[in-house]
């Protein structure tokens, strides 16, 4: 048979049973169900059929990816705290507060340089394992703005519908899906759903209608989560596409795409504000060694989670907060079902939200999960990211229970009509043990025959005395009838009123769970401010701490600086009076010998006046008034000289002494300004020294001020802790004792109404 002639008749049949097929659609095919339908039964569950083949537990595969910082972060410089080890798989949180560090290893780890064909590359045998007959689910988490709808979609196809280089994990599957098929030129039939969860309310986005808020106003109201009595979850009303190529789906998913509801954050410009699932099933025909036609069905979730956010941080407000709130609840029951099934719990609250429901066969299931958890390298989302590791850590260690879904379709079509064959047949035999259930023709004929003698049966009643008898006990019978209703009406206002109460109470288990929510979101504020104003404190310390040592280092050098100008000063003023000094001593020196010059040449020009004087008296007598005459104008002459040699050298003497005068009081003033110069060196130095000493003392208190703060809010967070533990206690313990105390009056009514009922009965005996 040709693969276009099945692929035609499976769509031919898959027409004439569309009804069905959208108001019951399964989501855990691996749960048996009691659906009969022969596509849909093998559409929803496989376990009931006996070619199922079960392997060993496996532990769910977990991938981390680190985003890189956006542009905001990189303006800012905004510090970075996570380390990825692709090689060892291992990623390392660094906290600065406390400088430690806290290392995850996963099945894969890809950094902030990873490449989308990268991650596929890692989870594509999963793919391969969908065309062998497994559930298979991939689903990413983590806090909003982390890469997850970008891991999962990627960039947006164009109307070729060719695959970019940034294309996500969902059209790299398709891809690959086709690809597989066309090389085994394997006969196939395949559908498609997508839906989305919003505020906790089942969306179609493959609805056709154009109005978008029509349309998801009637896939809220006409999709219905249920569960049959295997506990597989389906959903009603759910509508699925028949594909036949990979453009179809690339066409649907966009179209889908649209209709999914995203808003702008603070935190994130497109953030999803509901989950995703995006499900293929495909149906491929095989053959057995022994020549029987054999169908294997794949089913594949590809699901994107909405982050996480802190409604703080995103700035939602209004209807963004209900979002937001509806997200991290839907979220946080996530992670409990995560706690519980690593912890091995008795009770997985699978029903606490819708998104578990559908995801129970993914996690601890018969599915084959991986998860891929997102994070930020930013410190300011140090606290999500470290929450984000610890859940997938903890996913690591779930275990599912993976079957192969096949079915042998002669054999197993004639086995299953056979038992449903037994069925009827049992259901038949049933229905006539009952009365007037089942009448065979001769049973009819002779209940025709034993009315026809009704008539003459009651002539010879109305005779008897035993009627009378008959009658009384009747009329006991209503009587005890009657005491049963009554009593049957008090149970139920008892447990109507029990009822009233539980809800009271399950009402006030709410309101404390959100005044609980409430303190444990304020105490996150609180956290996360300390911590902030611990990294600020320890910037600002640290900036102080450079500047303070680089202002002391500069001091220092400039003192040393001035101790070495004042040196070379010294040695200058040392050298100037010590040439003073010698100045000094030339000019005396050369005062000395004028002074001496001065006394000769005035002795010896005394005595050649006197010779002159004697020679002159002596030979020239005659010519002693010429002479005289000559003489005294002679000695005139010689005397003013004379007083004007005596005269500069006064002159000389004086300049001389004035200038040494003036060297003087040079000196003198250029000691005393190198005095001063010292003494205020000195002194700005003591000032400056003491100034760094009293700086260290602050520091020193301001840190054991700090460590006292920290001791104190840590010591009056432990009490709050306590407080809050007592009392949460104590209410456990009441609401317990209000609900015995509930019991028991019940129980005492219950036990008063029975003894009112002997004694009445007593009494008409």
């Amino acid at each position: 048979m040709r693969k276009g002639v099945w692929i035609t008749r499976s769509m031919d049949y898959d027409q004439s049973q569309s009804h069905m097929r959208s108001t019951l659609i399964p989501f855990s095919p691996a749960q048996p169900s009691k659906w009969k339908d022969p596509i849909a039964t093998e559409s929803r569950s496989l376990d009931a059929i006996s070619g199922n083949k079960v392997v060993n537990e496996v532990n769910v595969q977990v991938i981390l990816r680190c985003r890189p910082l956006n542009e905001d972060e990189m303006h800012a410089e905004t510090p970075t705290v996570i380390l990825c080890d692709e090689i060892k798989g291992e990623v390392s949180a660094v906290h600065q507060t406390t400088n430690k560090q806290r290392t995850y290893s996963f099945d894969g780890v890809f950094g902030p340089t990873a490449q989308q064909k990268e991650l596929f590359q890692t989870i594509s045998p999963i793919i391969e394992e969908v065309l062998e007959g497994y559930s298979c689910t991939i689903f990413a988490y983590g806090q909003t703005g982390t890469g997850k709808t970008y891991t999962m979609e990627g960039q947006k196809m164009g109307k070729s519908w060719e695959l970019p280089s940034d294309a996500g994990i969902i059209p790299r599957a398709v891809q690959q899906i086709f690809h597989v098929l066309k090389s085994k030129d394997a006969e196939y039939s395949m559908k498609v759903t997508y839906l989305e969860i919003y505020n906790e309310e089942i969306v179609d986005l493959l609805c056709p209608n154009e109005n978008l808020d029509f349309a998801v106003n009637e896939a809220k109201r006409s999709i219905i989560l249920m569960e049959d009595s295997g506990g597989a979850t389906f959903l009603r009303g759910l509508k699925q596409a028949l594909i036949h190529s990979a453009d179809e789906i690339y066409e649907l998913f966009e179209k889908g795409s649209v209709k999914r509801r995203t808003a702008e954050t603070l935190l994130n410009k497109q953030s999803s504000r509901s989950h995703s699932i995006f499900s293929v099933t495909v149906h491929v025909k095989d053959c057995t060694p022994e020549g029987e036609d054999l169908t294997k069905c794949g089913k594949l979730n590809l699901v994107d989670l909405a982050g996480s956010e802190n409604i703080i941080r995103s700035g939602a407000r209004e209807l963004r907060a209900r979002e937001a709130g509806e997200i991290n609840k839907s979220l946080l029951t996530l992670g409990r079902v995560i706690n519980a099934l690593a912890e091995h719990s008795g009770h997985i609250p699978y029903r606490d939200s819708k998104l578990t429901r559908l995801l129970k066969d993914s996690l601890g299931g018969t599915a084959k999960t991986c998860i891929i958890a997102t994070i930020s390298p930013s410190i300011h989302c140090l606290d999500e990211t470290l929450s984000t590791l610890d859940y997938a850590s903890r996913a690591k260690t779930i275990k599912n229970r993976p079957k192969v879904n096949h079915r042998a379709i002669k054999s197993e079509l004639i086995k299953d009509l056979y038992a449903e064959i037994g069925c009827l047949r049992k259901e038949v035999n049933a229905l006539r043990e009952k009365n007037s259930a089942y009448r065979s023709q001769d049973h009819y004929q002779n209940q025709e025959n034993q009315m026809k003698e009704v008539p003459y049966h009651n002539k010879a009643i109305d005779q008897g005395d035993h009627s009378s008898v008959l009658l009384k006990d009747k009329y006991k019978e209503n009587a005890k009838n009657k005491e049963k209703d009554a009593l049957i009406r008090d149970l139920r206002s008892s447990e109507k009123a029990l009822t009233e109460q539980i809800l009271k109470l399950q009402k006030e288990l709410e309101n404390a769970a959100s005044d609980v929510s409430s303190l444990s979101a304020k105490a996150e504020i609180h956290d996360r401010l300390l911590d902030e104003n611990k990294t600020r404190f320890q910037n600002f310390h640290v900036q102080l701490s450079l500047k303070l040592e680089y202002l002391h280092k500069a001091v220092a050098a400039s003192a040393e600086q001035q101790q070495q100008q004042m040196k070379l000063l010294d040695v200058k003023m040392q050298s100037l009076m010590s040439r003073r000094n010698e100045v000094s001593e030339e000019l005396a020196l050369q005062l000395r010998k004028i002074q001496d010059l001065y006394c000769y040449h005035i002795k010896y020009i005394g005595e050649i006046a006197g010779e002159i004087d004697r020679n002159f008296q002596s030979t020239c007598h005659k010519m002693t008034s010429e002479v005289s005459r000559g003489f005294s104008s002679f000695g005139d002459i010689f005397k003013e000289k004379l007083w004007e040699g005596i005269s500069a050298i006064h002159e000389l003497k004086d300049i001389i002494y004035s200038q040494e005068d003036k060297l003087t009081t040079f000196v003198q003033e250029q000691g005393e300004v190198h005095l001063r110069a010292l003494e205020l060196s000195k002194t700005s130095t003591k000032a400056t020294l003491t100034f760094f000493e009293n700086l260290r003392m602050h520091l020193s208190n301001m840190s054991k001020i700090e460590e006292y703060l920290q001791s104190a809010i840590a010591e009056k967070l432990r009490e709050l802790e306590m407080k809050f533990e007592d009392f949460a206690v104590k209410e456990r313990l009441q609401l317990i004792e209000r609900v015995g105390e509930l019991l028991e009056s019940s129980d005492n009514r219950k036990k008063n109404m029975g003894f009112m009922n002997f004694v009445r009965r007593f009494k008409k005996r």
